[in-house]
């Protein structure tokens, strides 16, 4: 159907993907909704629709879980504590 289809295109959109390898390299920027679109040359709509339709959360608490995953491997791999 249609709908499968589009939900196909938005699953495997390459500009969340880019995107979110950019956030991944620079966690500790103060990143934004808008700059996060920008990057992705979407709308913040957009944007939004976007991860709630892949990731099933909005944009800005993937990021924030992207830096807790990260927090947690730092905390895991190193001798780095939590201070």
């Amino acid at each position: 159907t249609t709908a499968r289809r589009m939900l196909a295109r938005q699953i495997h959109d390459p500009r969340l993907n880019e995107l979110w390898e950019l956030i991944a390299s620079d966690l500790s920027r103060p990143w934004t909704l808008e700059e996060m679109a920008d990057v992705a040359n979407l709308s913040s709509e957009h944007l939004r629709r976007l991860c709630h339709a892949t990731l099933h959360r909005s944009p800005m608490r993937h990021l924030t879980y992207l830096r807790m995953r990260h927090a947690a491997e730092l905390l895991a791999l190193s001798d780095m504590k939590i201070e």
